[in-house]
């Protein structure tokens, strides 16, 4: 009888364990900080309890493996605050022109480790759990040279109890830049940029980062990206972290897909504000992205807003993905609420786990 109780309690806590659900930090909803906003948005202001982790942006590698930055970059209150409130912090390392100093310094095996060494310093120093690598982007000819770089690190994060390492990545590997068969063992998750599908680059206007493609638009979408990533680069689902602009696209179009030339980059709360101006709300069913036309019909914004982010929630779980990155804190702020960020904590964070 005794060996049939400690079976049963066995079985019972195997059960037991089996149905709980997944702990949130187990998802990952990444917040992109940037340091030169933290005037405008500093840590107070922060709905920590809808993220997992918070990448500091962005301080720059030198060609001889130092680090440099801004001189108001260090800011302990972000990093001590989000401790307190269970919230991992790694500092986010190059971004859009920030990122020169990474093709010299790889390609130099002292550069390299002093890379290392630096980075480690700086984390243990300043209180940081890890760093992201965002370059923006390494070529064919520096493929190796990434990987060394990102396994040397990994090794001396290993060696000094430093917790997170991961990388940005483009929406596609345009340029043959990642071997993910290396990557995939030294990365904790790849933060794959899914937006600027459409922007001042464009001829047409068009969606900032559509969940699925047009059949009018071929310029891409996060359908297509998670496509070529895991079934074409056989990239972990459980580390693939699609990106979520908390901002749109303007354009000088008359409609959606429509010729005409590219404006601005737009928050999420300032296309909100259009609409008390009479802008018309639009939703596309192909992509299930959401738009703004102005009266005038001259104008489209193309944006992030709570009902494309829920339906791009429930494709997170439908495919087991890893959770997003988001680009980036603040731009949802509308003074007294952050509905972006908010849904993304009451949508993905909170709901049931795609592992049950």
């Amino acid at each position: 009888m005794y060996k049939n109780l400690i079976r049963f309690a066995f079985l019972f806590a195997l059960l037991f364990y089996e149905t709980l659900p997944v702990n949130a930090a187990e998802k990952y909803v990444i917040g992109y900080y940037r340091s030169w906003h933290k005037r405008a948005y500093p840590h107070t202001a922060v709905p920590w309890q809808y993220l997992t982790h918070i990448a500091h942006a962005f301080i720059s590698p030198e060609k001889d493996g130092s680090l440099s930055m801004d001189a108001n970059f260090i800011y302990p209150e972000l990093v001590r605050t989000a401790h307190e409130n269970g919230v991992k912090v790694v500092v986010s390392i190059g971004g859009w022109g920030n990122d020169k100093g990474f093709i010299p310094m790889v390609s130099d095996p002292k550069a390299r480790k002093n890379f290392g060494k630096q980075l480690v310093n700086f984390c243990r120093e300043n209180g940081y759990d890890g760093a992201d690598l965002d370059w923006e982007y390494p070529g064919a000819e520096e493929r190796d040279n990434f990987c060394l770089m990102v396994s040397e690190l990994r090794s001396e994060f290993k060696k000094n109890d430093i917790e997170y390492l991961s990388a940005a990545l483009p929406a596609k590997d345009w340029r043959n830049g990642y071997d993910i068969d290396v990557l995939r063992e030294n990365l904790d998750w790849f933060g794959i940029m899914t937006y600027d599908f459409h922007g001042s680059w464009s001829d047409h206007a068009g969606h900032n980062s559509p969940l699925y493609p047009s059949p009018k638009d071929s310029c891409g979408s996060t359908f297509d990206s998670v496509e070529f990533w895991v079934e074409t680069r056989d990239m972990p689902r459980e580390k693939l972290c699609i990106g979520i602009p908390f901002y749109g696209r303007s354009f000088n179009a008359s409609e959606l897909f429509a010729k005409g030339s590219g404006g601005g980059s737009v928050t999420y709360a300032e296309a909100m504000n259009k609409l008390p101006q009479n802008w018309q709300y639009l939703w596309d069913e192909a992509s299930h992205a959401a738009y703004l036309q102005n009266p005038e019909k001259t104008q489209i914004i193309s944006f992030e807003d709570t009902r494309s982010l829920k339906e791009k929630c429930e494709y997170l779980r439908k495919e087991k993905l890893g959770g997003v990155i988001i680009w980036a804190l603040g731009h949802d702020d509308a003074g007294t609420t952050q509905p972006l960020i908010s849904t993304l904590g009451k949508e993905f964070l909170s709901k049931g786990s795609w592992k049950n």
